[in-house]
């Protein structure tokens, strides 16, 4: 059973939506979703009530029924369900909690930091220093070593991302983050950096453009400085005609690159696009992952 009511205590609460009722609840609901990555779902009775629906991941469905008196638990993250019916006098609120560490990304509507981001900071393989966010977006990772204390340049060829970011900076009154929309295709980084970050960016650019772009992050890397890069490689039977980029990685190209620097972390694994497929379901690929120093 996908649900849970024990242990949630240190969940909070970062969007309560309004009461609904019969009338008003939206159809989104009562159609098959699934809560997001590192979303947690409450889900309060006020009247009446209302019939739910859990889809395991055969296919398969649970059925609740629940009420004033007896309250859905908590649904965890990525959790397909939904509101099959409910009384004539049904009212209910919805409200989204997430773990405290991340409040900051949903309150700002921000995917989570990269796990190798996340995984950098937390087995401190880099302390605090100039960084370069190439391939922003609309700034996750940025935001992330920023709050971590880095002093971090977003770049991004998106000037809306770009726009983004400085909005969510405005509004929590943060100020060591630069931003500039730059297009990485052109191979031309303006400065040195103690570390740059490209998490699932390369496969969006211009495949004959690889070697050049990395060779110019390498060169204005400072000695001892890091160099952080996850891409998708070459993935027999993807479907390629579902995935939003075409420019993939040979197997052990990437670590090729590397090979005159010290590498701390490598791998080729299987891994998920946040793209779903025709049954709901992730798309898998295997993306190269690196985090290596340069000596």
């Amino acid at each position: 059973m996908q649900l849970k009511g024990d242990d949630m205590s240190e969940l909070v609460c970062y969007k309560t939506m309004p009461v609904w009722d019969k009338a008003s609840l939206p159809l989104m609901f009562q159609e098959r979703h699934n809560t997001k990555e590192e979303t947690y779902a409450q889900l309060k009775v006020l009247k009446g009530s209302l019939d739910f629906v859990i889809f395991a991941d055969d296919g398969s469905e649970q059925k609740f029924t629940f009420d004033v008196d007896n309250q859905p638990p908590v649904i965890e993250p990525q959790v397909w369900h939904r509101i099959s019916s409910c009384s004539d006098d049904m009212q209910c609120q919805l409200s989204f909690l997430c773990h405290p560490d991340i409040k900051f990304y949903k309150e700002h509507g921000l995917t989570i930091p990269h796990s190798e981001v996340r995984f950098l900071c937390e087995n401190k393989l880099s302390q605090p220093c100039k960084t370069l966010d190439l391939g922003s977006g609309r700034g996750r990772n940025s935001f992330y070593l920023a709050l971590q204390g880095y002093d971090v340049t977003a770049v991004d060829i998106n000037p809306q991302h770009i726009q983004a970011i400085d909005l969510v900076k405005k509004q929590a009154g943060i100020e060591n983050i630069k931003t500039a929309i730059y297009d990485i295709n052109s191979h031309q980084i303006k400065g040195d950096y103690d570390l740059i970050v490209s998490t699932v960016v390369l496969m969006f650019l211009q495949r004959e453009n690889i070697a050049d772009i990395i060779a110019d992050m390498q060169a204005h890397t400072l000695p001892g400085g890091i160099n952080v890069i996850v891409c998708a490689v070459e993935t027999p039977n993807a479907p390629l005609d579902l995935v939003p980029f075409k420019c993939f990685l040979k197997a052990g190209e990437l670590s090729g690159y590397y090979k005159d620097w010290e590498i701390l972390k490598y791998n080729e694994d299987p891994g998920h696009l946040h793209r779903t497929d025709a049954q709901g379901q992730r798309i898998k690929l295997n993306f190269a992952t690196l985090i290596a120093k340069k000596k």
